[in-house]
């Protein structure tokens, strides 16, 4: 069995997939959902939606795939190793983006306070996102210790 913060990495990036495919398939309601408002017709709103679904979906997917690749074929072997070298910057950036994008809404909260009960919520989503992805960075490097 993997280790616990593999697994939570693992549940981070399948929510990150699902997120890129839900604004993929329903980009209107998606970005209804995250407080962009309606896209109006011809505006371009709907392929920028889908485009950053797209992009959501493919990082976290191949992120998702390196991970089932060691959780199948490298982790009984030597985790340490391969996971530092193959896999660890890949978390890195990706939770760092994640990272991002709380800070920058955190400093929406702060300065614009538009939206609070939204971005609040989203707060909360953002900074999970970080934690779940990070988590085995967090374990190895010995932040919880």
């Amino acid at each position: 069995m993997p280790p616990i913060p593999y697994i939570l990495a693992a549940l981070g990036l399948t929510l990150g997939v699902v997120m890129g495919l839900a604004m993929l398939i329903r980009p209107r309601g998606s970005h209804l959902s995250i407080g962009l408002g309606s896209i109006p017709e011809k505006s371009g709103g709907v392929g920028e939606s889908r485009a950053f679904g797209g992009l959501l979906f493919a990082l976290h997917g191949a992120v998702l795939f390196q991970l089932a690749y060691l959780m199948m074929f490298a982790l009984d072997h030597n985790p340490a190793t391969v996971s530092a070298y193959q896999f660890d910057h890949l978390l890195f950036f990706l939770a760092g983006g994640w990272l991002f994008a709380f800070l920058g809404r955190l400093l929406s909260v702060i300065v614009d306070r538009e939206g609070l009960a939204l971005n609040t919520r989203l707060l909360a989503l953002d900074a999970a996102m970080t934690l779940l992805i990070a988590a085995p960075l967090m374990g190895r490097y010995s932040f919880f210790t």
